[in-house]
């Protein structure tokens, strides 16, 4: 609900005019309708480049030469150790291919430079193999889009999620409510979210769903701040 409240002032901002900066993670990248006249993106893979340039003049409301999207580094920064191998092919392309990098040609020299340098590592429960195979039923009990090692944590943004919180706390349980509660959680990793049950910093509603009950760690710009102190002591 915050994000979306967020996303809704940008664009009214976009809509009228206003001058408007976005800093924004990934998330900006799919399945969100902004249209910016310029975009700036760190380097990351060759596909997260292409999603983040669609963000800039998506309606055509600008020339094609004012329609820029900056591809960056940092001075001294040191990648995280998942993204350097898209890194690594993402420049191959962009010394490759210059200012077609979005062409079929180099998304596909783009993915054989990834897939032969990360060898199993893009498919861990290895389902290309299964799938040669046709382990239909194997595949299926492997498969998973999205890591499901984690938990969900409601964090009482407004008085919506106030009385939403009220009713999980009572012991409801239906789906309605669930529906209505999911706009309100932040998935978690298991072990922040041990981390924060351990520190008293939510209350366990099932095994899998807490509220937050510290909203000191929830920042209006920052969202949800998972770095949890542990072997807190607690003296009475």
């Amino acid at each position: 609900m915050h994000r979306s409240a967020i996303l809704q002032k940008i664009k009214n901002c976009l809509e009228k005019n206003i001058p408007c900066r976005v800093i924004s993670t990934s998330l900006v990248e799919a399945g969100v309708d902004l249209d910016f006249p310029c975009v700036y993106r760190e380097i990351a893979g060759i596909d997260s480049i292409i999603q983040a340039a669609g963000r800039c003049n998506r309606e055509g409301k600008f020339s094609k030469d004012e329609s820029l999207v900056y591809v960056f580094t940092i001075e001294n920064e040191k990648p995280v150790q998942s993204q350097k191998l898209r890194i690594g092919a993402a420049n191959l392309v962009c010394e490759k291919y210059t200012s077609e990098i979005d062409s079929l040609k180099a998304i596909k020299y783009y993915f054989d430079s990834l897939h032969k340098w990360a060898d199993d590592k893009l498919d861990k429960a290895g389902i290309l193999k299964l799938c040669k195979n046709l382990k239909f039923k194997e595949i299926a009990e492997k498969f998973k889009l999205i890591d499901e090692n984690a938990g969900a944590v409601f964090i009482p943004y407004d008085e919506t999620a106030n009385q939403i919180e009220s009713r999980l706390l009572s012991g409801e349980y239906s789906r309605n409510l669930l529906r209505k509660a999911n706009k309100y959680i932040v998935n978690v990793y298991y072990d922040t979210f041990r981390k924060m049950l351990s520190t008293q910093k939510i209350k366990l509603i099932d095994e899998c769903l807490a509220v937050l009950t510290d909203l000191n760690l929830y920042d209006e710009n920052t969202g949800l701040n998972l770095e949890i102190e542990d072997g807190v002591g607690i003296f009475f």
